[in-house]
């Protein structure tokens, strides 16, 4: 996952029932009522995203460093059991009771809701950068928001359950489905799910995403599978999910440590590059 600039941050004032927006964009404090809230209620931040789920309310609250605004959004249903997830541009809230997912777009200051049959809050709840991704064990299904068109995406997920692996990174987001041996990813630049099969991927298997970049290593196929566009698939013999799977803005990596080798993947030409690393033990560190 990467890290965007903070330049959005949120203080939670329980006793004077208020949310205080801070955007390093515009210099300026922003105040906002939050009738019912509590130290129980969920506060998230990430970049030019804050998100403030307040329970007795029934509302959500985003905090956009871009407009220097808080909007609001009712949540029927809401409770401090529901995920809430903030990224570089875009947070989540789901909302079980009501069975929906919100979106806020910094862009914009906007929500953005969306049916989510049968989500409960045991449902994995991702954002980074333009990416947020919900997967919905009960209607087997996975929703994308992306930042950048504003819309959320639907795909089938067959057999997708809750230990199931997902991921998110600026402008790419990927999940691994294990009943049915697939890898899917979603990308922001146009909002689009691409699925791939992934020939003995369980949820032990290490799924990594930042920047442009989704790398999926699987350990039954001795396969690395990367995503920055289109997926590329290279061998790695000996992989397992004890090794260490990086990912950065425009590469990822990839220690293989029984057959001593490294491997790198390149998102602008979506090509794996690997080479001989002697020595190389899961201990060592991988940086991007």
């Amino acid at each position: 996952m990467s890290v965007p600039p903070a330049r959005a941050g949120v203080v939670a004032v329980a006793a004077s029932q208020q949310v205080l927006g801070f955007s390093s964009v515009t210099g300026a404090w922003v105040a906002h009522a939050a009738a019912g809230l509590s130290h129980n209620d969920k506060v998230v931040a990430q970049g030019d995203v804050a998100i403030v789920a307040v329970k007795a309310s029934q509302q959500v609250l985003g905090f956009s460093a871009v407009t220097g605004a808080w909007t609001s959004h009712s949540a029927a249903g809401l409770t401090n059991l529901d995920q809430a997830a903030a990224g570089g541009s875009v947070g989540v809230v789901s909302v079980a009771a009501s069975q929906q997912v919100l979106a806020f777009r910094a862009s914009t200051g906007v929500w953005a809701p969306h049916a989510a049959a049968g989500v409960t809050s045991a449902d994995k709840v991702v954002s980074d950068g333009n990416v947020a991704i919900v997967a919905v064990k009960a209607s087997q299904q996975v929703l994308g928001f992306s930042a950048v068109t504003g819309a959320w995406t639907i795909h089938a997920a067959a057999g997708i359950s809750n230990t199931d692996q997902a991921a998110a990174g600026n402008s790419v987001g990927a999940v691994s489905v294990a009943a049915s041996q697939q890898v899917l990813a979603f990308r922001a630049s146009n909002g689009v799910w691409l699925s791939h099969g992934a020939p003995g991927v369980t949820s032990a298997d290490k799924v990594v995403s930042a920047g442009d970049v989704a790398i999926v290593a699987v350990k039954a196929s001795q396969q690395v599978l990367g995503f920055s566009g289109a997926w590329t698939i290279h061998g790695a013999p000996g992989v397992s999910d004890t090794d260490r799977v990086a990912a950065g803005e425009d590469m990822g990596l990839v220690g293989v440590s029984a057959s001593q080798q490294v491997l790198a993947y390149v998102a602008a030409t979506g090509v794996w590059i690997q080479h001989a690393a002697a020595g190389l033990t899961t201990a060592d560190i991988l940086a991007v």
